[in-house]
């Protein structure tokens, strides 16, 4: 079901060069978790992961923050425990970081909404100190709920109604919506550029930078004035038309004792949506796991493939065992399409008579060069590429 569009205030409406301020503070909190990610060991609290987070950020030019950033580890990833109450709308100290180690294997969550320039930006960075298969599935699964967002966005849909559709889509997976334990249950919440103010930047009220405070208040004050909320979520306040302005999306799944989830920026216009940034650790995750293939996406994963061709070649030595089997499943896709090129273009041939031959003197070289050798390829394994196309596929999968 469409929405109409909603009657919006050019304060919501960002520029070409708001733009630029949020994606770079986007990408400062990414890289913030990166770095932090590999300062992990075994041993190591949540509170002392989040203190390392809060200096780096301040050492690289960050002057005021949305929240503090958070830390979490093992079962806590899931809300397990006193962390999971929904108290006080969500507003619950044990989400704050806790003396809990992390240990070897043990899924952990970064998150941090450092401003920069003015700018805010949320992120959610998950990961796993060894290896999770756990994770590694909810990772996976993440993927969808990125693109069933934007999709339905773009429909313009509903905000409530996207949101119960994640929801939807956690109960089809078979995992838990998590975010459901977050103030007010929220999917998403509103960012905004913080205005100049004689406040003193770094001033926090329960882990909450006081501007972002006031500046969410604000836009709350407005929110029920023109009929839609600053806070994303399944209830009645969000069923409304999708609000211009940069969200910050969150969709949190848990499994067990096993939580993973994402949250970067989304812009949505009057007309469109589209997510700020295409360059994060978690679509380029998916890419690397041969994950998505979704449009959006498009661009960004030819500009890898054609990155990690030379690799290959070069330094096959060093090539890990991830890249490999990629580099299998993309083989056989091409091996699987080409047979029916190299099968056209032979019937093709057959039709006309010698001057076939002669036509490479005039044609261009690589094309003609390379058509011959995949011709002959085909000839032999044709049969096999019918029979074997399912067992590649179990193969890839297993």
């Amino acid at each position: 079901m469409s929405a109409p569009s909603l009657p919006s205030s050019p304060s919501l409406i960002p520029t070409a060069a708001d733009l630029e301020g949020f994606r770079a503070a986007q990408r400062l909190a990414y890289a913030c978790a990166e770095a932090i990610h590999a300062e992990l060991r075994p041993g190591i609290t949540e509170r002392e992961v989040a203190a390392k987070m809060k200096t780096w950020l301040a050492d690289h030019g960050a002057t005021d923050c949305l929240h503090q950033p958070f830390a979490w580890f093992g079962n806590r990833t899931a809300f397990r425990g006193l962390i999971g109450v929904n108290q006080l709308r969500g507003f619950n100290p044990a989400f704050f970081p806790s003396n809990k180690k992390l240990e070897e294997n043990m899924p952990f969550i970064l998150d941090c909404a450092p401003t920069l320039n003015g700018y805010t930006a949320d992120i959610g960075y998950a990961g796993v100190l060894g290896h999770n298969p756990i994770l590694d599935q909810l990772m996976d699964d993440l993927a969808a709920h990125r693109e069933l967002i934007i999709r339905m966005i773009r429909e313009r849909r509903l905000m409530s109604e996207v949101s119960q559709a994640v929801d939807s889509l956690c109960i089809k997976q078979g995992v838990e919506p998590r975010h459901h334990a977050y103030p007010f249950a929220v999917l998403a919440h509103r960012v905004e550029k913080l205005p100049d103010a004689p406040i003193a930047p770094k001033i926090s009220l329960g882990r909450f930078g006081i501007r972002s405070v006031l500046s969410l208040g604000r836009e709350a004050v407005q929110g029920v004035k023109e009929g839609w909320s600053p806070l994303w979520a399944s209830h009645q306040r969000s069923a409304h038309a999708p609000v211009p302005g940069l969200w910050a999306v969150e969709p949190h799944l848990g499994f067990r004792h096993v939580g993973a989830k994402f949250e970067e920026l989304l812009v949505i216009t009057e007309d469109d949506a589209f997510w700020l940034d295409d360059d994060v650790p978690h679509v380029q995750r998916w890419i690397e796991r041969g994950v998505i293939a979704a449009p959006a996406t498009k661009a960004v994963k030819e500009k890898v493939s054609a990155v990690a061709v030379a690799p290959k070649v070069e330094a096959a030595a060093t090539v890990s065992k991830k890249e490999v089997v990629n580099a299998d499943a993309k083989l056989a896709v091409k091996k699987a399409i080409a047979p029916k090129k190299v099968a056209t273009a032979k019937a093709v041939a057959e039709k006309k008579d010698s001057k076939k031959a002669e036509k490479p003197k005039s044609a261009a070289k690589p094309e003609k060069a390379k058509a011959p050798a995949k011709a002959e390829e085909p000839k032999k394994v044709a049969a096999k590429v019918t029979n074997k196309k399912s067992n590649t596929r179990k193969t890839e999968t297993a």
